[in-house]
């Protein structure tokens, strides 16, 4: 019980203090600094994404609706792991992402 308590509050750490800053910050060169949606069909006008040396994004969009999505493919893209492994904790299904370690961990959160 106690295992599962340590490995809860390890997760919990994780989430609550950002750890994808850390991600960010050690793949920084993989993010798009600059990055065109002109592509999507749900978009009525350019969207336009500039990133500065942080990974910040500014989003250079011409409506509210454009914005909007904009910054749901800003967040899909920065933190999809973080909203999977949410979802799965949400759901007691977390050690499907992190196997049989996460068993104890996974049964306290539904328990």
């Amino acid at each position: 019980m106690r295992k599962s308590v340590l490995w809860f509050f390890i997760l919990i750490c994780f989430i609550f203090t950002g750890c994808s800053a850390l991600i960010t910050n050690q793949f920084k060169k993989s993010v798009f600094e600059n990055e065109d949606l002109g592509n999507f069909r749900d978009l009525e006008n350019r969207v336009t994404i500039k990133r500065n040396n942080y990974g910040i994004p500014f989003i250079d969009a011409q409506s509210i609706n454009d914005l909007a999505f904009a910054c749901g493919y800003i967040d899909a893209a920065d933190r999809l792991s973080q909203m999977i492994s949410l979802k799965l904790t949400s759901q007691g299904r977390l050690s499907e992402m992190g196997g049989k370690a996460f068993i104890d961990l996974t049964f306290s959160c539904v328990v």
